[in-house]
């Protein structure tokens, strides 16, 4: 792992992308960090088991979290408001 402040980042790109082979590279803007640099091939694997939507994450989800059940209370009709046309 490199860090690399945005002035560094700046002035050695090829150095960074060189870096950001072997492992990801942080790079800082006044010592906080605000981006990460990593080959295309690193993303990939990192997005590869990511759900695309919420039901591909329940579907993958420890089953304590997919056995949850939700008490909603039915709405009383005095709550709703008349429907204008």
């Amino acid at each position: 792992m490199k860090i690399m402040n945005s002035k560094e980042f700046n002035q050695h790109t090829n150095e960074a992308k060189k870096e950001a082979e072997k492992s990801p590279v942080f790079i800082t803007n006044r010592g906080e960090y605000t981006h990460i640099l990593m080959s295309y091939m690193e993303y990939q694997k990192l997005i590869q088991n990511q759900p695309q939507n919420l039901a591909d994450w329940f579907i993958q989800a420890d089953s304590e979290v997919a056995d949850i059940e939700l008490e909603i209370p039915e709405r009383n009709p005095a709550q709703r408001r008349p429907v204008e046309f």
